[in-house]
């Protein structure tokens, strides 16, 4: 199912789920109560045992599917310009070698080494924010869920299509 966009990416869920609350409040740069739906609506993607428990077990982040992820990042992406969503946050997994504590520093979870912010309120909930601050995952039981999210096939795609396509440029050329 595929929601018009009127301001941002379609909205676009396999599940059924409806982004339209979250497409709002990131329109609104009310970015707190955006970072608290896009943790209910993970919880929902999950499915009904999240739902039951209340949180996303790191397995379950595989089984989430591609459109609903990009959804969700594709909105906070739209609405922070880039600075914030997943993509922005695996770029800076990717280039601290998936260290949590480096990342975690550097998207200002912490404040200095090992000194978590207080959780929701010592966030930065607008623009000020480092790259890749918003959304939070709660780590509070490991780093494998946020591993898991940053290393979902949604955001693999498009690393892929574009080898795919220069690849088809490249043979052309040799045309």
């Amino acid at each position: 199912a595929e929601a018009p966009a009127e301001d941002g990416p379609a909205l676009t869920s396999e599940l059924g789920v409806d982004y339209s609350k979250l497409r709002g409040l990131l329109a609104e740069g009310d970015f707190k109560a955006a970072d608290a739906e896009s943790r209910r609506l993970l919880i929902e993607m999950a499915g009904a045992e999240a739902v039951k428990r209340g949180w996303v077990y790191f397995s379950e982040v595989r089984k989430i599917p591609e459109a609903d992820m990009a959804t969700l990042d594709g909105l906070w992406a739209h609405h922070s310009k880039g600075k914030f969503g997943f993509r922005a946050q695996r770029k800076i997994w990717r280039r601290v070698r998936e260290q949590f504590d480096k990342f975690a520093e550097e998207t200002s979870w912490f404040t200095g080494k090992w000194q978590n912010r207080n959780w929701p309120d010592e966030f930065i909930y607008d623009l000020s924010a480092p790259n890749g601050h918003l959304p939070l995952t709660n780590c509070i039981r490991g780093a494998q869920v946020l591993s898991e999210i940053l290393s979902h096939p949604a955001f693999e795609k498009k690393k892929e299509e574009k080898a795919s396509a220069s690849g088809r440029r490249s043979a052309l050329s040799m045309l």
